[in-house]
């Protein structure tokens, strides 16, 4: 079981990533679909080894499992419209 502090830990992980390749995503060429395949492949596999931890918290924490699960669903859609109005 996790202690409430390693939940915020893991959730903290889960943002500071997709921050991050957002922001490599907004410093990537237009034109450079190779490099945003890259990017997005490399946050995908970031994402999943975060994701490893999940089944180890207590649902205990269930409400903030939800909470950190749209969390994750706003920042995916933030995610998409940066790509969408870089592909414009």
């Amino acid at each position: 079981m996790l202690a409430r502090r390693h939940f915020l830990m893991l959730s903290a992980l889960l943002v500071n990533t997709m921050i991050a390749t957002i922001e490599s995503l907004l410093d990537a060429l237009p034109d450079s679909t190779e490099t945003i395949g890259e990017i997005t492949a490399l946050a995908e596999r970031q994402m999943r080894l975060i994701i490893l931890g999940v089944p180890l918290v207590s649902l205990r924490y269930e409400a903030l499992l939800l909470a950190l699960a749209g969390g994750v669903l706003v920042l995916r859609g933030l995610l998409g419209s940066v790509l969408l109005a870089r592909a414009s």
